[in-house]
């Protein structure tokens, strides 16, 4: 009765037959294992990456921020930076007293030597004003500067200045305009270096010292 029921009901369980079981495990492929992971230091095909450290991100440094190549002896450390903005400040000083000493220079072999008491009388205001003209021009960024004068104000003088420069290098020109043939061009073309030396230098000095960070 027990037969008749299996075979009347194929969808009921049934008892396993162990022995077809075995066969028919025995009969699927092998299962393919696979290969255990290469480790990061044995494995030549991956790309190693250096993790950032602390020290360069962590503080809010940036890291482009230019620092002292390490030496295979060990020497210089992460701590200290080279500051781009102090090394281009102290080549400007540099080039600042170079500046001075030219314009010192060219003051007395084409100035005081030639002994023109109009040049002499035009060119120690022109040294003075053009000073005045670069210290009003960047007096807002100064670290010593008046605090009644505002931007505003100080780049409207050293504008008032500029004008004055220009006079003085006219007024050779309007001292002999009624002679335009016998005009004498040895006093604005001494006085256009002495301006120019002037105001770099003082300009160069003022950024290189004094320049408010």
């Amino acid at each position: 009765m027990a037969d008749e029921e299996w075979e009347e009901n194929p969808f009921e369980n049934r008892p396993a037959d162990k022995g077809k079981v075995a066969k028919r495990e025995a009969t699927k492929p092998a299962r393919a294992v696979p290969p255990p992971p290469i480790a990061d230091d044995d494995n030549p095909f991956e790309r190693g990456t250096t993790p950032a450290r602390s020290s360069d991100i962590g503080d809010g440094g940036s890291p482009f921020e230019n620092r002292p190549s390490s030496t295979s002896s060990g020497g210089g450390s992460d701590d200290e930076y080279v500051e781009l903005d102090e090394f281009d400040k102290s080549k400007l000083a540099t080039v600042s007293g170079m500046g001075f000493v030219g314009l010192g220079a060219f003051f007395f072999l084409f100035v005081i030597m030639p002994g023109n008491m109009l040049l002499i009388g035009l060119a120690v205001p022109a040294l003075i004003i053009s000073a005045l003209v670069a210290f009003f021009y960047l007096l807002d960024d100064l670290r010593i500067r008046p605090t009644s004068l505002t931007e505003r104000s100080s780049r409207f003088m050293s504008g008032i200045l500029v004008m004055v420069l220009f006079i003085l290098l006219f007024v050779p020109l309007i001292m002999n305009w009624p002679n335009t043939e016998d005009i004498d061009l040895t006093v604005p073309l001494t006085l256009l270096p002495i301006i120019v030396l002037t105001n770099a230098s003082v300009a160069l000095f003022l950024y290189s010292m004094l320049w408010e960070e």
